[in-house]
Order: structure tokens, then sequence, then C-alpha cells
């Protein structure tokens, strides 16, 4: 293993501290703190679905992305818990949340798998937009999506206005 240039590291943390205007002991504690809890609460693979659609080799990177986002929506979960005095759902660990946590739905109130099916999901068209837009990436030769989004955008705009039109006339 070859040796690290601290002096080089050192000097990217104080760029990064000066283009955040936040001083370079803020950022080395963000840094460590972010690498930490990453370690400590990895969830196990087994408990993130991932949906049919990604393809084989984005696995990997959906399940380290979905670990980045639980630890985030597992604290705002918490506050809101916290704030209605729901001590028994406020109570519950990581691990327990990752075996029972669903979503946050529209009205901010956090939702455990238990109570799918008791809640209607309503159609998400920004989440369709974002699921074409993957599958319509690979091999487009673009490698950057923002050069399509508008154009990407607007077609589900006119995808989801044909369907409203459609379900209008029946």
């Amino acid at each position: 293993m070859a040796g690290i240039d601290f002096s080089d590291f050192y000097a990217r943390v104080q760029d990064i501290a000066a283009q955040e205007h936040r001083a370079v002991e803020d950022v080395l504690s963000d840094m460590l703190e972010q690498y930490t809890s990453d370690v400590e609460s990895n969830p196990s693979d087994d408990n993130i679905e991932v949906p049919d659609w990604i393809r084989e080799e984005d696995i990997p990177r959906y399940r380290q992305a979905a670990r980045r986002v639980r630890k985030k929506t597992y604290e705002r979960a918490r506050r809101y818990w916290s704030e209605v005095g729901d001590t028994k759902r406020l109570a519950l660990s990581d691990e327990e949340l990752d075996q029972e946590f669903w979503l946050i739905d529209l009205e901010g109130i956090p939702r455990l798998k238990s109570e799918q099916g008791g809640i209607e999901v309503p159609h998400d068209s920004l989440y369709e937009s974002a699921k074409r837009a993957y599958l319509e990436s690979k091999g487009s030769g673009i490698e950057n999506l923002s050069e399509r989004s508008r154009e990407l955008y607007k077609e589900a705009l006119f995808r989801e206005y044909e369907n409203r039109m459609k379900d209008d006339e029946e």
C-alpha cells in the first residue's frame, strides 16, 4: 500500500474549507462523522429493496446511495415522532427501522411497512421521469443526463398529459 502524502491531503481539505467558508477542523470532523456513521450503521444488503429495473452493474451503487439516505431519513422520522410524542416508534433502532421503515408520505408522516395497503401513495411523475432517464441513459452516449433533462422532462409531461386525457375520456 502506498503511503499517503498528508500535505496534499491537508491542502485539499483546506481548499474544501475555503470553498464552503468553514473551518478546516469542521470539515475534518464532518468527514470523520460521515465515515464512522456509514461504517456503524451499514445495513445488510438484504434489507435494501432494489427495484427490478436497476441494471445489475448499478446495484452496488444503488445500495450505497440507499445506505446514505437512510440515516437522514431516520433522523427526519425520529424528529417527527418526537414532535408527536410517538415514543414506541421513536425507540426503534436503526436496525429495526432497516427492517420496518417504508417511506415518508406527502404530508411528512413517516410510515412503516406494516401500514402498506392501508395508505394510498399517489403516482409520482418525478420518480417515473427519473426512472425513464435512468433507463434511457444506457448506451445513449450521453454521460451527463442534465444534457437531456429538459427533453426528458417534456416527454414525461406529455405522457402524463396523454394519460390524464385518456382517463378523462373513460
